[in-house]
């Protein structure tokens, strides 16, 4: 065999070796029938900071059905924020907090981006926006019974914070107390 033929057959040898895990994992997003594998993939990418794959699974995972639209923008969302791109994590956390909640997860990734977004706003100084983000997802919470996760009181103590700018310490205390008790 000439050396053309072997270089060859050595290149044909290691594509196919490249790109049969590349076909694995588009074949394992596609054909996922649970959310289990999809987790774990978006997890991995979060625990590696990994903004681009992170936006990349979002997308993925929608089309493929294993995320819903709520659930994809919200870790668009937080992907951006991350990568400070402050405009389009607004935008993403704005959508999520517009689409329909069709179960419970996607009442928790609701949380999660209300939770994310009034706090940017609080830290942005924008009370009243944080005010008007937080409020109504804290009643959503609220009316389903699920005032013990971590977002619902990440988002009393932002309520509390606007409340002390609005100078009212007695509301901000009842918000603060509430939150210390679920933490505490």
């Amino acid at each position: 065999m000439n050396a053309f033929k072997k270089v060859y057959l050595l290149g044909l040898a290691l594509g196919l070796f490249l790109t049969l895990p590349c076909y694995g994992l588009v074949h394992d997003l596609a054909g996922s029938t649970g959310t289990a594998h999809a987790d774990s993939l978006m997890e991995a990418a979060h625990l590696d900071h990994d903004f681009d794959r992170i936006l990349f699974l979002a997308d993925s995972l929608e089309t493929a059905g294993d995320f819903s639209r709520l659930k994809s923008d919200y870790w668009r969302g937080y992907s951006y924020y991350s990568t400070y791109d402050l405009h389009q994590c607004q935008m993403y956390w704005s959508e999520a907090l517009n689409q329909e909640i069709r179960d419970r997860e996607d009442l928790e990734y609701y949380a999660r981006s209300a939770n994310r977004y009034s706090d940017f706003m609080l830290a942005k100084g924008d009370f009243d926006a944080a005010m008007r983000i937080a409020t109504p997802a804290m009643e959503k919470l609220q009316a389903e019974g699920m005032t013990m996760i971590r977002d619902y009181g990440y988002m009393l103590i932002t309520v509390g914070c606007s409340e002390l700018n609005n100078r009212d310490r007695e509301q901000a205390h009842i918000y603060f107390e509430e939150a210390y008790l679920l933490f505490s």
